[in-house]
């Protein structure tokens, strides 16, 4: 600019007025072009360098992109194929528990079959008047040598002897004699007293059943039953108390209705003072899952027992604290707290997980809460199923919608900093087009078909709080969870039937919130019906 305004200057009028333009004003405009030529060139040189920095940086990005994508598809196959695993893993040690159950029944019928076999045999023979030792450290081979020459038989043949063993009581040495002197006549005789064993095993069968059957109450049947008594826990024998008798109930429905059933019974029996006892069916849903101690009443001797069968409502009356009789059959689907929480604790130890679930559990959960810092575990489990369809056309009522679970939900987002919700559901694809899991809070758990209600069943019990919808497996959830837990309420019309088998103020504890279901889709719909 300086040169310019000199150059300006430097113009003058010579002589006649006329402007005269000095030789080197053309040099410096000249230069400036050339300068400004080149700083374009320049600068259109580092945007095409700029421009292909980015694209090469694009591009770079693109394979990251594409490279985290093929690494979240080799993830999912990797987490698929640990599920999968997990759950033979699981299936395998249930089965262990049940082995272990079972071997010793099985080692105990081996013991009884091969007693039989050995009575039921024609081809054993009895030696009396052997010397003792006579036989030397191996009794097969000297009966070998000894049974062909009594009994004169074929030397080419091999004689065969499966075992050979002395008698456990001492003979006379003095007169040594050998009384089988013929095959076929000791054949004959030991088949005369199999005979006759075995009919007066049968006359004697008879009798116990005859007496069984009209004198149950005295000393034989009562042995009977402490023999029959496996327990679930302990390989010693079950006692029940001096004149009582033995309580159990029915099994019904799966691991919530099992669970209602087992805590009933375990507090009305000791209650009303008499001993309790499981059927193999509740034993085969509790035992694989939690460390129950009530003994198991063998399946042969159930049927013959002359039970009073006892209806039980779903809350606890005064009558059920003077319930009279013996060997009494609890029946129904109880599930209340109402009939045992006065002896929580209790409960609570009996349904005292088996360490490898609660070992998976916690490992579990410690991978959903990942980096956070204050997670706070809500377990959710959503009733659909059969309930979609029973609950408005068998009960006039319905099950939790979206709307409930978002108003569930957001009290619990509301109240803690990192909440985590864990959903379990026999409807999962219904909870996961329903359930907002844009947060990032939300976990779904489980196949949604019920293969493994007890892994479920772990998850939600080791949750800090639960939202629960309806059915005695949330309203386990949330007993054994101990935190707040938010259940759907009102979920019927007031004249249905379900109402007369079904209190709420006797199915939730008062501490829990309720939260009514909308009940209008229903009233449209019997509207439309109507």
């Amino acid at each position: 600019m300086a040169t310019l305004r000199q150059t300006k200057l430097e113009t003058a009028f010579v002589g006649t007025g006329k402007r005269v333009k000095h030789d080197h004003v053309t040099p410096v405009k000249t230069a400036l072009l050339d300068q400004e030529e080149i700083d374009k060139k320049e600068v259109m040189t580092a945007l095409e360098k700029i421009q292909q920095m980015l694209q090469k940086n694009t591009d770079y990005i693109q394979e990251v992109k594409e490279e985290v994508v093929n690494i979240n598809k080799q993830l999912e196959l990797a987490n698929q194929r640990v599920t999968t695993l997990e759950k033979k893993m699981e299936q395998l040690e249930l089965t262990e528990v049940q082995f272990k159950a079972e071997r010793k029944i099985i080692s105990e019928m081996q013991q009884k079959l091969e007693n039989y076999e050995n009575r039921g045999r024609r081809k054993n023979i009895k030696i009396i008047g052997l010397t003792e030792k006579l036989e030397g450290d191996n009794p097969i081979k000297f009966l070998e040598t000894l049974i062909p020459k009594l009994f004169q038989l074929n030397s080419k043949q091999p004689l065969e002897i499966e075992r050979a063993h002395r008698i456990p009581f001492q003979r006379s040495e003095s007169h040594p004699q050998i009384t089988v002197k013929r095959k076929e006549a000791a054949f004959r005789m030991a088949w005369k007293y199999y005979i006759i064993g075995f009919f007066l095993l049968v006359v004697f069968s008879l009798c116990v059943i005859f007496q069984l059957s009209n004198k149950w109450v005295g000393e034989r049947s009562k042995e009977l039953l402490v023999a029959s008594l496996m327990p679930s826990n302990t390989n010693k024998p079950c006692k029940t108390k001096k004149g009582k008798g033995i309580w159990t109930v029915n099994s019904l429905g799966r691991l919530g209705n099992q669970m209602g059933q087992y805590a009933t019974l375990y507090a009305l029996a000791k209650l009303n003072g008499y001993e309790a006892c499981l059927q193999q069916a509740t034993f085969n849903w509790l035992a694989p899952i939690f460390k129950i101690s009530l003994p198991v009443l063998h399946k042969d001797v159930v049927g013959k027992i002359p039970w009073k069968y006892h209806w039980v409502h779903d809350w606890m009356s005064e009558e059920y604290k003077h319930i009279e009789g013996k060997y009494v059959m609890f029946t129904g689907s109880p599930c209340s707290w109402t009939f045992y929480h006065h002896i929580r604790e209790e409960i609570l130890r009996e349904f005292t997980f088996h360490d490898f679930i609660r070992d998976k559990t916690n490992k579990y959960l410690g991978q959903v809460k990942g980096t956070r810092k204050n997670a706070t575990f809500i377990g959710v489990h959503v009733r659909r199923g059969d309930y979609v369809n029973v609950m408005p056309n068998t009960w006039k009522g319905v099950v939790a919608d979206k709307t409930y679970l978002e108003k569930a939900m957001s009290y619990f987002r509301n109240k803690y900093q990192e909440p985590v919700f864990v959903v379990t559901s026999n409807g999962m694809k219904w909870c996961k087009e329903n359930i907002d899991v844009s947060r990032g809070d939300v976990h779904f758990s489980g196949d949604g078909v019920e293969s493994s209600p007890g892994k479920d069943f772990a998850i939600l019990a080791h949750c800090n709080h639960t939202i629960m919808t309806i059915g005695t497996f949330g309203y386990w959830a949330g007993y054994m969870t101990g935190g707040e837990t938010i259940y759907l309420t009102n979920f019927t019309l007031p004249e249905s039937e379900f109402l007369k088998v079904f209190h709420y103020d006797a199915a939730f504890l008062p501490e829990w919130k309720g939260i009514p279901a909308d009940l209008s889709p229903l009233l449209q719909q019997l509207k439309k019906s109507n």
